[in-house]
Order: structure tokens, then sequence, then C-alpha cells
């Protein structure tokens, strides 16, 4: 039987979390079908080990793809794309192998949103903050319903990645993909040729914050340094229209913003002025 929904993982020196990760897929209450392909991009502990124990356990629906070489520190796109390539699910929900969800019946909610909201592209729901040892560190509100976000909206807010859920479109990755330090901002920039976003209120899930993360690890000002560099990869991309390029653009001064306010704060005001002319 063919999967209606493909769960999505990438993994990396994950050992300490990976079985909660993992664990929360498995846990999902569904009255449909689902796979679980889990990139691991040659990790150098004990998380691939991990994966094959599960993988025999749950044939039917653990599918590991394991990377003999590291594909990242190679300059190899974003790894996603290996990943999403093998989803056979009608929709995609995804989570790195460090973060987890907490919400039983998660799936079954953004599968039943899409289904009965063909004009919108994707789903996500609020997260809690955990750190390594799952102490809690941010407790996320709950909404009674759902907001809903026009194509322009996605442009200008935050979407947490391990929450979503979104349609299996063959999507258009540009040739400057490598040159975007961060996936999900394309992502979902690419989701807006087919609609827009909601989210669904509820609390399904824990980001895990911790120094080994590829972005909790990062300063807010890094962030912020990554933000507009990719994005403005995207705005010399032609993959975007030109509608596409002016909600870039706008996001690009609003963190441009941001991040000069961050710098004068901290005292590293020509810190802007390298960022602007770069």
């Amino acid at each position: 039987m063919e999967p209606l929904i493909s769960i999505v993982s990438l993994t990396y020196n994950h050992e300490k979390f990976i079985r909660q990760t993992l664990d929360g897929f498995l846990m999902q209450e569904t009255d449909f079908s689902f796979e679980i392909v889990i990139h691991d991009d040659a990790s150098t502990d004990n998380t691939q080990s991990i994966i094959r124990e599960y993988e025999v356990r749950f044939p039917h629906i653990i599918k590991p793809i394991f990377q003999k070489e590291n594909q990242k520190s190679k300059g190899n796109g974003i790894v996603t794309q290996i990943a999403f390539g093998a989803a056979r699910g009608k929709y995609i929900a995804i989570c790195e192998g460090d973060d987890f969800w907490t919400d039983s019946f998660k799936l079954q909610k953004q599968v039943d949103f899409l289904e009965a909201n063909p004009n919108t592209s994707f789903c996500f729901h609020n997260v809690d903050v955990v750190d390594q040892n799952n102490t809690l560190l941010f407790s996320a509100t709950r909404m009674n319903s759902p907001i809903l976000y026009s194509w322009q909206d996605i442009f200008h807010i935050y979407i947490p990645p391990l929450s979503v859920v979104f349609r299996n479109i063959p999507l258009q990755y540009p040739p400057e993909t490598k040159q975007i330090l961060n996936g999900d901002i394309l992502l979902f920039a690419l989701l807006t040729s087919y609609g827009g976003g909601a989210n669904l209120g509820f609390v399904g899930a824990c980001y895990r914050k911790h120094s080994g993360g590829i972005y909790s690890g990062d300063s807010q000002i890094g962030k912020y340094v990554n933000s507009v560099r990719s994005r403005r990869v995207m705005l010399r991309s032609a993959v975007f229209n030109a509608n596409q390029k002016k909600e870039i653009a706008k996001e690009i001064k609003i963190k441009k913003h941001k991040y000069l306010k961050r710098l004068i704060k901290s005292g590293r005001i020509v810190d802007f002025f390298r960022l602007s002319i770069a």
C-alpha cells in the first residue's frame, strides 16, 4: 500500500536524540499509512546503528538513506532534495533527528486539514522549545482556531520546520541552491507558487536547542546574516517571479533593520555596513 504521507527526517550525529525522534513518528495514530524516509548524512557516531535497529523492527515503515560521505560539507545543495526525491506520499512531513513530536494525532490533524483545503499548500503548528536534557525552555501558545496565511504572508512569518506538512509537489529548485544557507526559507518560498499556508494552532512538537544544532547554536546576529544572504540569492534567482521577489526584498529590509538594532545594542555597528556591501 502506498503511504499517504512521507515523514522526511534529516540526521547527522544525533545518537543522543534519534530514538526520541523516531518514537515520535511511530506513535502517530492515523487512519492512513505513512512511511519514514530518514536521511543520514554519514554520521560518525552511532546514529546509523540506531536507525538500522529501527529498520529491522519496522521494515515496512522505516526507509533509510545512508550516505557514505557527508553531502552537506561537500556543498551538494541542500540534502533535503535527496530525501524528498525518495518520498512516495501525497504529503510530506519534516522533522530533523534532534527534534521530536509530542502529539500522537499531529499527522491526522494536518492531513485532514490539507484534504479539506486544496488551495493551501502546507500547514504547520506551534512548538515548544527544550534543551538537550528535555528541560522546557519555552512553552508555546495554544490557539483555538487556525490562522490562514496568503502566499504573500508566508515570506514574513516564522514557520517551525519540524511542524510542517506540505503537498508533495515537484518543486523547481534553483541552480543557486547550494549558495542558500537556510534551506527552510527556500522551501517555503517555493511552496508559495502553489498557495498559502495555515497555522492549525495546536502544539505538537518540541524544537531542541543545543550547541550541536545547525541553527540553535548560532547567535541571533549570525541568524540574521544567514537570513539576509540567503534571501539575496533567492532575489537573483530566475525561479521566483516579480511578485515573489517583491516580498523577498521586503523581508530583506525587515531582517536588516532587526539586525541593525541588535548590532547597535551590542556595539558592533560596523558589521552592519560589511553586510550591506557584501
